[in-house]
């Protein structure tokens, strides 16, 4: 009786670690064929490899951004996250943009596109740059597959 039990028991573990593994090999395949969605899309990758390319150490502007570039560059590029864990623009985060835009100009600015934002300071960067006399201009978008921006990296110039 005993032996039964166990079997009846042992059957049900194997059923659930089936219908485990098969919906994680549909989410597999379902991420292979789309490259992943918005912040947990494949478009990290085209990021890390352009800034990769650039060097330097760029600036994140949003949250999110930082740890998947330092992990898939292994180190080589370590963006310095400026965003502030604040919904609104705190005066700090002018006057650390402020320097670095005129200070630094070969530095490059990343954000999420704006409906992918968790901190948004895109519009506030565009301003400070337009009101020290400085141009934004935009470097490069990264998109996910299916041509949804994703990514947007900027550089600032003298007009």
């Amino acid at each position: 009786m005993a032996r039964a039990g166990f079997v009846a028991g042992l059957m049900v573990v194997i059923a659930l670690v089936a219908l485990d593994i098969k919906a994680d090999v549909g989410y597999h395949i379902q991420l292979a064929r789309s490259g992943g969605v918005i912040r947990h899309s494949d478009a990290v990758y085209r990021l890390a490899s352009y800034l990769d390319q650039q060097g330097g150490e760029p600036l994140a502007l949003d949250w999110g951004i930082r740890t998947s570039i330092e992990l898939l560059t292994q180190g080589r590029i370590s963006p310095a996250e400026v965003f502030f864990y604040q919904k609104d623009t705190p005066p700090p985060w002018v006057d650390w943009i402020y320097g670095y835009m005129t200070r630094e100009p070969e530095r490059l600015y990343v954000f999420h596109a704006d409906d992918m934002t968790v901190f948004p300071r895109r519009a506030d960067f565009l301003a400070l740059a337009e009101k020290i006399g400085k141009k934004a201009v935009l470097d490069q978008t990264v998109n996910q597959r299916d041509g949804r921006p994703v990514y947007l990296v900027y550089k600032v110039q003298d007009p």
